[in-house]
């Protein structure tokens, strides 16, 4: 069963093969009859004396790849028996009548070296013998024609001819066709037709006489028309002992050819820029004006110097288009036309365009409290200076390039209009380099990364020091790109904060008013708020005087002027000198350069009235009274006598003070009040005030009194602008114990009960002890 499947497989692959061989094999031409070939000799003969083969004379050596690789080969017989070739003289008649006589007869054999190449026989007349041989340029026997002329039959045998020929049979025909060239050259036969391939059919079932016949006359019609488009055509003699033999080849440049050279339309922008490349630049060529996919026939793409690839192309007119840009560059929208004639080269240039952003507004300057592009108070926007460093290169985003080690190309200086902005152009352009502009003569910044920095604040703003990194980035195919989005850059405003407090308390006073002087003279009138703050905001260049002129009841002004000078670069430099007799202050420059002013107001001092009365309320005249700064009252603040109306008035005692009081001399017929041990009474009399929280209290030894307190031995009374305390000390008549309404009385009456009752027990026990003796 197996061997059956096996036949019956065999069977349908020949069916097939044959099957398939006679579609190619259907009516094969007879060879051409012998006036044919009379007639194709002829012409063959006159196409050659046209091209001009022949040899030369005086031939000069020319060094050659070919012959340094390889000048010494060994030649042997490669495959013997392959075919015959015949030398047939169609103009004579046999001694038999046979109207033909075959004047030679080889049954040839593949020559070539002992690696295998396949080499021609360069000498039908001397025999082939095995051995080394030696590399011989063939110019140096062979004229350029000749050389071309093999160079083209063999080009047309390996793209034209039946691909049914056998290898052994392509070998033939192509010694066949070295033979009729070289044989003009030489003329070492007459008129002859060099035949092979008689009665042999080739693979498809064609007569290879045929196919030697039609190779011949239309590879010699063919060759005549292109052989001058095998320009590198070569030939090479191996000579030694016996026939020489040869290589033919060359490449076939049939037609004319095209290359292109791109420029930057723009040098000055992309000379040594790396965001810039001329290379991967492509040009459509095409046949047909309307520049449609289906007439394209190649493609043009540049290198790194411009230089394009390069296009062989039927003689004729074409229409080269930029289909696609380099790096960085605008898409050329030109179409050029270019001639190309057949065996030279014709050159087209074009002229890319770079990319540009033109940049309107560079940067827009805002105030960083409020978000708007307005300033505060006296500032402005005008006048900020900012430096602009371009680089020609793009790293990660907010990178500086700086810190890279990159160095800038061209660096610029910049200063706002009154708007606060400024553009990438002269009417902005303080200093720097050379602006980049367009075609047009337009500013605009190439591709790359570009570092903005203020350097110069405008008037009444702090410097912004932040380094802003934006990058200009290819888009699209236009010249302008519009890859940058303008810059917002926030101002500090250059400000004075102002903090009203009370001295030697951090209570903030609202209302207090002060005036301030501006450097152009100009004043006006400041508050401070509930938090006993102010602000001046967007101080102007020159001196500046703030001093205090109102306060709410129960503090007395701060007499210090506080004066600050602001410089061109907005450094504060502080003028004033601080008297703490006039009030404390305190004026700091912070580290990002505003002013901060802290002041107290002291407290306003108020009165001690000392009412003397007798015990009946009669007010007493000449009571002496004294205020020590200590308890033991050595140190005297102030002494006074009462009145006619029994008081006395101490003036601008200090609140928070410690004061201790007490009577220095009766009146006529009263006694000083004592304590316990008979010391003059002291009282220890202080005040605590708090004006901005409405707050007086006064301490008699150590007791609170407020206003509240109005009547009584000790009362709160006057204004909140003038304070007053009031102590009453009330003194007896006679040889009485003083009672002066004072505390102690009561504590002595008991004491002295106390000290009568241990007497009185004490005597008992004596007179008890005495009976009991």
């Amino acid at each position: 069963m197996k061997k059956i499947k096996q036949l019956f497989s065999f069977v349908l692959i020949c069916a097939t093969v044959l099957g398939t061989l006679s579609v190619y094999a259907q009516e094969p031409k007879d060879p051409p009859s012998v006036g044919e070939k009379l007639q194709m000799a002829e012409e063959i003969r006159e196409i050659l004396r046209e091209v001009g083969v022949g040899t030369v004379e005086g031939y000069e050596e020319i060094p050659r790849a070919e012959f340094a690789a390889k000048s010494t080969i060994y030649a042997q017989v490669l495959e013997a028996n392959v075919g015959a070739i015949d030398i047939v003289d169609y103009n004579q008649t046999a001694p038999d009548g046979t109207p033909w006589v075959i004047l030679e007869h080889w049954n040839e054999g593949r020559l070539g070296t002992s690696s295998g190449e396949e080499l021609y026989c360069a000498n039908p007349t001397v025999s082939f013998r095995a051995g080394y041989k030696t590399a011989v340029d063939a110019a140096k026997y062979y004229n350029k024609a000749t050389i071309q002329m093999i160079a083209a039959m063999f080009y047309y045998y390996d793209h034209y001819v039946c691909s049914g020929i056998n290898s052994n049979y392509d070998y033939l025909f192509k010694q066949c066709a070295v033979w009729w060239v070289l044989n003009e050259a030489h003329h070492w036969y007459g008129n002859v037709v060099i035949e092979t391939g008689n009665n042999v059919k080739c693979n498809l079932g064609h007569w290879l006489a045929t196919h030697k016949s039609e190779y011949m006359a239309n590879g010699m019609a063919w060759a005549r028309k292109n052989y001058q488009y095998f320009q590198d055509a070569y030939g090479i003699m191996y000579e030694g002992a016996g026939q020489p033999l040869s290589k033919w080849g060359g490449t076939y440049k049939p037609f004319g050819t095209v290359r292109l050279k791109k420029e930057s339309a723009n040098p000055s922008v992309t000379t040594q820029n790396g965001n810039y490349s001329l290379e991967g630049a492509e040009f459509g060529v095409y046949k047909e004006a309307s520049l449609s996919g289906s007439s394209r026939v190649g493609v043009l793409k540049t290198d790194a110097k411009g230089d394009s690839n390069v296009l062989s192309l039927q003689a004729g007119t074409y229409f080269v288009k930029e289909i696609k840009a380099p790096k960085g560059y605008a898409l050329n929208p030109e179409t050029k036309t270019v001639t190309i004639s057949s065996g030279r080269e014709s050159k087209v240039m074009f002229e890319d365009v770079p990319q540009l952003c033109p940049i309107e507004i560079l940067l827009r300057k805002t105030d960083a409290d409020t978000g708007e592009n307005k300033p505060q108070g006296a500032a402005t926007f005008r006048g900020a200076r900012f430096t602009v460093k371009y680089y020609d290169g793009l790293w990660e985003e907010d990178t500086d390039p700086e810190k890279l080690g990159k160095t800038a190309k061209r660096t610029w200086v910049f200063e706002t209009d009154e708007d606060g902005q400024c553009s990438y152009g002269k009417k902005h352009l303080v200093s720097g380099d050379a602006l980049y502009v367009d075609l047009n003569g337009r500013p605009a910044v190439p591709i790359g990364t570009i570092t903005i920095q203020e350097t110069k604040a405008p008037e009444g703003y702090l410097l912004n020091p932040e380094l802003f990194v934006r990058q200009i980035t290819a888009k699209g195919n236009t010249e302008s790109v519009d890859t940058y989005n303008t810059l917002g850059v926030p101002e500090r405003i250059l400000k004075l904060d102002l903090i009203k407090r009370q001295e030697g308390l951090d209570v903030p006073i609202p209302g207090v008013k002060f005036e301030h002087e501006s450097p152009d003279g100009k004043k006006e009138t400041i508050e401070t708020d509930q938090n006993g703050e102010l602000t001046l905001k967007g101080l102007q260049y020159g001196t500046h005087k703030i001093q205090e002129i109102s306060v709410m009841d129960g503090y007395l002004l701060n007499g210090n002027v506080i004066e600050f000078y602001v410089a061109q670069d907005n450094q504060i430099s502080i003028t004033s000198k601080i008297d703490d007799t006039l009030g404390k202050a305190e004026i700091q420059v912070t580290d990002k350069g505003n002013i901060i002013v802290t002041m107290e107001d002291p407290l306003a001092p108020f009165r001690l009235l000392i009412h003397k009365e007798n015990q009946k309320g009669k007010r007493l005249e000449g009571a002496e009274f004294t205020l020590y700064a200590e308890k033991t009252c050595e140190n005297v603040v102030m002494r006074g006598e009462t009145g006619t109306d029994g008081v006395l008035e101490l003036r601008n005692l200090e609140v928070g003070k410690r004061y201790y009081m007490k009577e220095t001399k009766a009146p006529e017929g009263y006694r000083i009040p004592v304590d316990l041990f008979r010391n003059p009474l002291v009282y220890e009399l202080w005040v605590e005030s708090i004006p901005a929280k409405d707050t007086f209290l006064f301490y008699v030894n150590g007791k609170a009194y407020d206003a509240s307190d109005s009547d009584g031995m000790f009362s709160v009374g006057g204004t909140k602008a003038d304070r007053e305390t009031h102590v009453t000390v009330i003194n007896e008549t006679g040889m009485k114990l003083p009672d002066t309404g004072s505390k102690w009385m009561l504590p002595m009456l008991a004491a002295g009960g106390i000290l009568c009752l241990i007497a009185g027990r004490q005597q008992k026990r004596k007179k008890i002890r005495r009976i009991r003796r």
